[in-house]
């Protein structure tokens, strides 16, 4: 899966060629424009390295220390031959190396991966936070039945929070059929020696119980299993429900150090 250490941004690219146009040894190259171009190729390197175009950027610092005077033996003379070796170079390294389309509606979802996520959900569930961004980001590249499986395991996680704060015992290795189960039977056990506000308290907890049965039922259950697929309005439906739904119990859970 890609992520923000492997974004590709077209920009210092760009840079690249225009750089190189404004090369041109034949009719001499300007102050200016040895200064500018030389700033301009240093941090296109930088980027050819974090992407893994190691030859490109090898012949990018060659063109570099040309610039700058600190090429052994000088070699302006060779700056033409270089720059013709760099963009042999960078047509290879480039065509061999596969690059994800995102588009401008679903960059944000990728970038913004915790876009939506409350503060109380990423300081009482931590664990979450990665299949938060994950989610967001499967559903930013079309990965929808990934994007919901994510999901998934956030819920997971806030299913745990509920059962472990209800004492519900070993909460956390029950699968959701059995750990709701416990969970509505505990809230059935509910009363007055749980508080001055046992009925607000009940219906809270069950409300929520109530809304882990229809993900387990209308969205756990189907991902599971290779019939159901889901498409990007379902998978969105989801990602947004997701983060709705631990941003509201997040105000009352946490999840077990």
């Amino acid at each position: 899966m890609p992520d923000a250490e492997n974004e590709f941004h077209v920009g210092p690219f760009g840079n690249v060629f225009y750089a190189l146009g404004r090369l041109e040894p034949e009719r001499g190259i300007s102050e200016v424009d040895r200064i500018q171009v030389s700033v301009m190729l240093e941090e296109c390197a930088k980027e050819m390295k974090r992407l893994g175009l190691r030859v490109s950027a090898s012949n990018t610092e060659n063109i570099v220390q040309i610039l700058e005077g600190k090429y052994p033996g000088g070699g302006y003379n060779k700056l033409h031959d270089f720059i013709t070796i760099l963009r042999n170079s960078l047509h290879i390294e480039l065509d061999s190396t596969v690059f994800v389309h995102v588009g401008y509606s679903q960059a944000a979802y990728y970038r913004d991966s915790l876009e939506g996520v409350s503060d109380d959900v990423q300081d009482n569930f931590t664990s979450a936070l990665e299949d938060f961004r994950e989610a967001a980001r499967c559903y930013a590249l079309g990965r929808h039945n990934a994007s919901v499986f994510h999901s998934m395991r956030v819920l997971e996680i806030g299913l745990i929070a509920l059962g472990t704060n209800l004492n519900v015992p070993a909460a956390a290795t029950k699968n959701w059929q059995n750990l709701l189960n416990e969970i509505e039977k505990a809230i059935r056990g509910i009363d007055s020696s749980f508080g001055q506000n046992w009925r607000a308290d009940r219906q809270w907890y069950s409300d929520a119980a109530a809304q882990f049965r229809y993900v387990k039922d209308a969205w756990r259950n189907a991902i599971m299993h290779v019939h159901q697929s889901y498409g990007q309005q379902r998978a969105r439906e989801v990602l947004m429900a997701t983060r709705a739904f631990m941003c509201q119990i997040a105000t009352r859970l946490r999840e077990s150090p």
